[in-house]
C-alpha cells in the first residue's frame, strides 16, 4: 500500500507541475511573446499586458488529484479571439475605454477641431464603444493563443509521463493482488 501512495504523490506532482509551467508560460506569453511583422518588414512585439487584471488572474489551484487553472472570464475570448458577426456588449467596451490609457479623437470631419483630442465624455465614450464594437462585428478579434500553445506544448509530455505512471501504478496493484 505503501507503494500505491508514492506512485499517487508523484502522479500528483506530475500534474501540479505541468500545470505550473502551463500557467507560467501562459503568463509570459500575455506579457511578452506577441510579435507582428509591420509594413515595412521588422517585427515588434505588441503588449497585451495593459491593466494586468487577466495577468493577475491567471491562477493555479490544486485539489486532492492534482488541479487546475483558472483566469478571468474573457481570458478565453482574448486566447481564441472573436469571430466575425460577433460584437461584444457594449458596457463591456465602454468599461475597457474607461480603463484604457486611450484618448480619444474628434472625427467629425466638418468640425473645425477634426482630429484633436476630446475629453471622456460619456458620449463620446458611447460613441467610440460603438465604433469599436462595429470594428469586432466586421473584423472579429485576432486571437492570441496565450494559453493553448502552452498547453499544446506540454500536454503530449504530460500524457507520456501520466501513462507511465499509470502503468507502475497498474502494476504494481497488480503484483499485489493475492
Amino acid at each position: 500500500m505503501n507503494a500505491n501512495n508514492d506512485i499517487q504523490a508523484e502522479l500528483n506532482k506530475e500534474i501540479t507541475g505541468v500545470l505550473e509551467k502551463i500557467r507560467d508560460e501562459a503568463k509570459f506569453n500575455l506579457f511578452w511573446k506577441h510579435r507582428i511583422k509591420t509594413a515595412a518588414g521588422n517585427h515588434v512585439t505588441t503588449n497585451h499586458y495593459y491593466t494586468g487584471a487577466l495577468y493577475n488572474s491567471i491562477k493555479m489551484h490544486k485539489t486532492g488529484t492534482g488541479g487546475f487553472i483558472d483566469m478571468l472570464h474573457y481570458g478565453i475570448d482574448v486566447d481564441r479571439g472573436r469571430r466575425q458577426g460577433h460584437a461584444l456588449p457594449r458596457k463591456v467596451v465602454e468599461k475597457w475605454i474607461k480603463d484604457k490609457p486611450i484618448r480619444l479623437r474628434n472625427m467629425n470631419k466638418k468640425s473645425p477641431q477634426f482630429g484633436e483630442f476630446i475629453k471622456k465624455t460619456p458620449d463620446s465614450i458611447r460613441r467610440a464603444a460603438w465604433l469599436i464594437n462595429r470594428s469586432i462585428y466586421k473584423n472579429g478579434i485576432l486571437p492570441t493563443y496565450f494559453l493553448s500553445e502552452p498547453v499544446n506544448e506540454f500536454y503530449p509530455k504530460f500524457e507520456k509521463d501520466l501513462d507511465n505512471i499509470l502503468n507502475k501504478l497498474f502494476d504494481e496493484n497488480m503484483l499485489n493482488i493475492k
